[in-house]
C-alpha cells in the first residue's frame, strides 16, 4: 500500500498537518488499518525530501503545514493513471499454511479450511454492514468495501469448494 500516494491525494484537497494527515488516512481507509505516527512523519519527511511536498508555515503549537507541490501532483497523477501490480496472492498467510499443509491429516485440513471459511463470512458480514453505512458519494471508500466484498465471496467459494473436495476424500 502506498501511503505517500494517500498523503499526497490528501493533500491536493487542501494543506494539512501530520496529525490531519493521520486522521484522514485512517478515515479514508475506513480504520480498518492505522498509520502510527512514525510511519507518518517519517513518510512527510521522505515526501518532502523528494520535493513532492513542501513546508508551507508554521500552524502554531509546533505544528508543521504541508502543502503538494506541481512535482506532487504530477507524481500522484502518475501513480493513478498506471495499472498497478496487484498484490501476489502466493504470498499470503493461507498460501504458506497450503503449502506446508502436508504436516496435518485430511480431518486437521479440513478444519482449518472451515475455521478459515468462518472467519471469511464473519469479514464479510462487518464489511457489508460498513458498506451500507458508506455513502455511496464517498466513492473511494465504497469502492473499496465492494471490492473487499468481492474477494471475500471468492475466498468463501474457493473454501467451499476445498470442503467439497475434502470430504469427498478427492484430491484434485
Amino acid at each position: 500500500m502506498s501511503v505517500k500516494h494517500i498523503f499526497l491525494a490528501l493533500l491536493t484537497e487542501g494543506d494539512l498537518h501530520g496529525y490531519e494527515l493521520k486522521q484522514h488516512y485512517d478515515q479514508l481507509l475506513l480504520h480498518e488499518t492505522q498509520l502510527n505516527f512514525g510511519q507518518v512523519y517519517s513518510t512527510l519527511l521522505r515526501l518532502e525530501r523528494d520535493r513532492l511536498i513542501s513546508l508551507r508555515e508554521n500552524g502554531g503549537a509546533d505544528k508543521k503545514i504541508y502543502a503538494i507541490t506541481e512535482l506532487g501532483r504530477r507524481e500522484l497523477y502518475h501513480w493513478l493513471m498506471e495499472p498497478g501490480k496487484e498484490s501476489m496472492v502466493l504470498y499470503d498467510e493461507l498460501s504458506f499454511k497450503l503449502a506446508a499443509m502436508q504436516v496435518l491429516s485430511s480431518e486437521g485440513f479440513l478444519q482449518m479450511i472451515a475455521e478459515y471459511k468462518k472467519l471469511l463470512i464473519s469479514q464479510m458480514q462487518r464489511l457489508t454492514k460498513k458498506k451500507l453505512e458508506t455513502p455511496k458519494e464517498q466513492l473511494g471508500p465504497y469502492l473499496l468495501l465492494e471490492r473487499s466484498i468481492l474477494k471475500l465471496e471468492a475466498d468463501i467459494r474457493w473454501a467451499d469448494r476445498c470442503l467439497e473436495l475434502l470430504q469427498r476424500g478427492d484430491e484434485t
